[in-house]
């Protein structure tokens, strides 16, 4: 809960007009994608628009928030338990972080025991082959 999630740097994303989070996500730059790409005419680019809770989350992936900040943020704005959130919320920070969307910031001791005190953000040092 002291991670502090970021949003992948190498995406692009804007608000729609409804004021819901577009995030534009390449097709994958490996083997694999470019021939898939090239036999299904798949585009380099695919837009994913997140829903206002997604959104939500997604605005606060800034490195500035931790989880435990978000979830008592989603707690209060939306009326929901404490538990439905933390386990709403983590997994879909899992499935950001799968889909090289989001990273996280971790102290120092944290990454240390993990093997990667090397590393700002964990989990984006992959990104452009998990996409």
């Amino acid at each position: 809960m002291l991670a502090m999630p970021v949003h992948n740097p190498s995406l692009k994303w804007k608000l729609n007009d409804e004021g819901n989070v577009v995030v534009i996500m390449p097709r994958r730059d490996d083997l694999s994608g470019k021939t898939l790409g090239w036999l299904f005419g798949v585009p380099q680019e695919k837009p994913v628009e997140l829903d206002e809770l997604g959104s939500s989350v997604w605005q606060r992936c800034d490195g500035d928030h931790t989880v435990a900040e978000i979830v008592t943020l989603l707690c209060r704005e939306h009326k929901l338990s404490r538990h439905e959130v933390e386990i709403t919320l983590t997994e879909y920070l899992r499935t950001l972080g799968k889909r090289g969307m989001v990273g996280f910031m971790v102290p120092r001791e944290v990454a240390e025991a993990a093997g990667v005190a090397h590393q700002e953000v964990i989990g984006l040092e992959d990104v452009a082959t998990t996409r």
